[in-house]
């Protein structure tokens, strides 16, 4: 099984939502593209954002979303579901983070024990969430082993 995280903020860097989900296909690109998909969608339903950035610790990823890597025939559905959700925002950039400033969203892929996806508000939240959050916003660093 394989899990995929999304977590949304505003300008502000306050967290408006958070996504947890788990399925059966455990291919990594397929997860972090099925994070971004969701993301994307839960943006949209919310109609929160007119521009929206999209930023990912997996950087075949975002080059695949931004045309310097061609997809692999298993991920190209998703890669045009995604793109054709970029259409509805005014502007939509994917950039690379490295993984230690990805904490939240990997915590998030981690959570399901089975397949689904449950959605979360500000006000509901994991606790362990929240830490993260909290010590993110306070600038706390993570190292590499």
């Amino acid at each position: 099984m394989g899990g995929y995280g999304a977590i949304g903020r505003d300008a502000s860097a306050s967290v408006v939502f958070a996504i947890a989900g788990a399925t059966m296909d455990k291919n990594v690109l397929s997860m972090e593209l099925m994070a971004i998909r969701q993301g994307l969608r839960t943006a949209k339903a919310m109609n929160w954002w007119p521009l929206v950035q999209v930023r990912s610790d997996s950087m075949i990823a975002t080059q695949v979303l931004t045309g310097r890597f061609a997809a692999p025939w298993n991920v190209l559905s998703l890669v045009g579901d995604i793109l054709d959700l970029t259409d509805w925002f005014r502007g939509c950039s994917f950039q690379h983070y490295v993984r230690e400033t990805n904490f939240c969203a990997d915590f998030l892929a981690g959570l399901l024990t089975s397949c689904g996806e449950v959605h979360y508000c500000n006000d509901t939240l994991p606790t362990a969430l929240s830490t993260l959050i909290r010590d993110d916003a306070k600038g706390k660093k993570y190292y590499r082993l």
